[in-house]
């Protein structure tokens, strides 16, 4: 269920010829359940899906960006606080006004020995770049980048048509990473052993369907506190049953669990600090939401009366219990709670049936007294998942508000057309921050709600939204993106539905573990006890 509202990649279950999948390395020798082992240094973790790639230049999920960013180091990373540090990178200045970014390179090769250059790393650049190259085209990304510039072999200059605050988190993106020449001459061969110059390597070429082993590098810089690192598939696994037998006997040291095995496993793992470190069930809402846009300029949802009132109509704690086994919790805004600063406040965000009615009493009373109530068509991706949620989301537009609402499933392509030209004016709309840190709240915001937001379906155009979103900075308080999620849920842009839920154990002996908003992690921090 959970894929299939969230879109996680679907993965294979035999290894590339066919064959059953092979047991991950050194299974066999944890059957029984360690104590804790000091001189252990092999971590084993859970994968819910099979990467669809290991080449950052095609990496779609989550379960690939794990990888790709325990393998390649980009100019500058961000760490479990939120801040931006070193990565590639050493040290870096912002000069003429936030138009230019001077970076320092350390002396550094890949793990096949070839150097890192700043010339390796424009290479990157300029492949997201250059628009006629898909899949590597992401120009968004970049879209402030007016030039990248060699200025020496450790010294790399970029320089902005406008200053971009958010600039040094996009430098993050794993797509940014730099390259070997082998990527360009096999890249066949490359996606299936990667090359990089992060933390760890590959100890071998990927098993599809089966596992992925990375050992610690010793070039690195900062090398890994673990040995090596596991990666399992266990896409087969579909109720979760062999994970969880795993965590227990300790064959598994970190690994999702499914919602109905919740409550066990808080039972028996507790609960992280503050809900984001250490060990233990991490169940704190993730910067995901779950929501139903609106086409603001398109009758009857050009009205934000209307918008509220169906808003206010939809009984999320009901949608929540109806999808218990896909990992998710009623959202009561845009942003999750532990996101920073002071939630705002939206009536409308939770079922209250007397404020609905209110509201469309206000509505109906704005139009003319012999128009008719419009009939509602509501417009969602094809898909167990999207279905359950659209017919829950009609249901109680219907009975709560009276009015007829009718339900239209589309591939996603033909989603998005339907959207762009405005025949698709209440739409399935999934909101997740594009950047970890300090940055996650104000990434997912700029980009569903900015002017020119890659990802603003509802057509939204705001100055005061936009000039707080303009105003943030690194180190800005988290209110700036709390006074702009406020002021998009007084206008109702959208109907927040549901947050999705790690539901990650983390097993006792690991220390160093910390989860973000976004649901990355840092396997090269982590180490056993």
């Amino acid at each position: 269920m959970l894929a299939l509202l969230f879109g996680a990649a679907c993965a294979e279950t035999a290894s590339s010829d066919g064959s059953p999948a092979p047991e991950p390395p050194g299974a066999a020798a944890t059957e029984a359940a360690p104590g804790v082992d000091a001189e252990r240094t092999t971590l084993r973790v859970a994968l819910l899906n099979d990467p669809r790639s290991l080449d950052p230049r095609d990496v779609l999920d989550a379960e690939g960006e794990l990888v790709v960013r325990a393998i390649f180091d980009g100019l500058v990373d961000v760490a479990p606080d939120g801040r931006i540090v070193p990565a590639s990178a050493t040290e870096w200045s912002v000069e003429d006004d936030g138009l230019t970014y001077r970076f320092r390179l350390r002396a550094e090769r890949f793990h096949d020995g070839s150097p890192v250059t700043a010339a390796t790393h424009a290479a990157s650049f300029a492949a997201v770049l250059d628009p006629d190259r898909p899949p590597f085209a992401r120009e968004d990304l970049l879209a402030s980048v007016a030039a990248v510039e060699v200025i020496a072999a450790d010294e790399l200059l970029l320089r902005l048509t406008q200053p971009d605050p958010m600039l040094l988190h996009r430098l993050t993106d794993p797509v940014l990473v730099p390259l070997p020449q082998v990527a360009l001459r096999d890249p066949d061969a490359f996606a299936r052993q990667p090359v990089g110059n992060g933390p760890f390597r590959m100890l071998g070429p990927r098993e599809p369907g089966a596992f992925i082993r990375l050992g610690a590098w010793d070039g690195h810089p900062q090398p890994p506190r673990i040995d090596e690192l596991v990666l399992q598939v266990t896409s087969d696994d579909v109720g979760g049953s062999r994970r969880w037998e795993d965590l227990l006997a300790g064959r598994l040291q970190i690994a999702p669990v499914s919602a109905d095995l919740r409550d066990l496993a808080r039972e028996r793992f507790g609960r992280p600090l503050d809900g984001r470190r250490g060990p233990g069930l991490h169940e704190a809402p993730l910067a995901a939401t779950y929501a139903f846009g609106f086409a603001l300029d398109v009758p009857p949802f050009d009205d934000p009366m209307l918008r509220r009132a169906v808003s206010a109509a939809i009984d999320r704690a009901a949608l929540a219990r109806t999808l218990a086994a896909a990992g998710v919790v009623p959202a009561t805004a845009v942003l999750p709670p532990d996101i920073g600063g002071v939630p705002p406040d939206c009536p409308h965000c939770q079922q209250d049936v007397e404020l609905a009615l209110a509201l469309l009493g206000e509505w109906r009373a704005s139009r003319p007294a012999d128009a008719p109530d419009p009939t509602l068509t509501v417009t969602y991706p094809r898909g167990d998942g999207h279905v359950t949620v659209a017919e829950r989301v009609a249901g109680d537009i219907e009975q709560v508000l009276g009015l007829e609402v009718r339900l239209q499933a589309r591939d996603l392509g033909s989603l998005v057309r339907l959207v762009e030209e405005g025949r698709a004016p209440f739409f399935r709309l999934g909101l997740r921050a594009s950047f970890g840190g300090e940055a996650a709240g104000i990434s997912l915001l700029a980009d569903a709600f900015g002017t020119e937001g890659s990802a603003n379906w509802v057509g939204w155009s705001d100055a005061e939204i936009d000039a707080l979103l303009a105003g943030w900075d690194p180190g800005s308080s988290p209110d700036v993106a709390r006074a702009a999620e406020q002021r998009i849920l007084d206008g109702a842009l959208v109907v927040p539905l549901l947050w999705t839920l790690p539901d990650l154990v983390v097993a006792p002996e690991v220390g160093g573990f910390h989860l973000d908003s976004t649901g990355r992690w840092w396997p090269e921090l982590v180490h056993l006890r």
